[in-house]
């Protein structure tokens, strides 16, 4: 009995941390936050994990004109950066990866709209 009630308060602790990192229109899948997460071409949008413990993260996708560097969000409790979508990008679901400084990994999706 007692390991479930600690694997049920380790579940709800977790769920917390999962939540939405701001406002808006979003999508988090396995950790990884983009918005808004439909985009075109050449436009700016933000990646956000709260998956990273410690000082940094980057972020990269086939559909990013470079990498990108995810900083502390002290007041979001996460790691955030913003991307901008490759000029030549197709329309798109595209993978989203995150490497932690600290080891651990994330990823998600952004998609690529015409």
């Amino acid at each position: 009995m007692r390991k479930r009630t600690l694997g049920a308060a380790a579940a709800v602790v977790g769920l917390g941390l999962s939540g939405p990192v701001h406002p808006g229109p979003d999508t988090m899948t396995r950790t990884v936050h983009v918005w808004p997460q439909r985009v075109r071409p050449n436009e700016t949008f933000r990646v956000a994990s709260g998956r990273c413990a410690g000082d940094g993260a980057e972020a990269y996708s086939p559909a990013f004109r470079t990498r990108v560097a995810l900083t502390p969000d002290r007041a979001r409790e996460t790691l955030a950066g913003t991307a901008s979508v490759n000029g030549r990008a197709a329309p798109g679901t595209y993978p989203v990866r995150i490497v932690c400084r600290t080891g651990g990994r994330a990823r998600g999706e952004v998609t690529v709209r015409p």
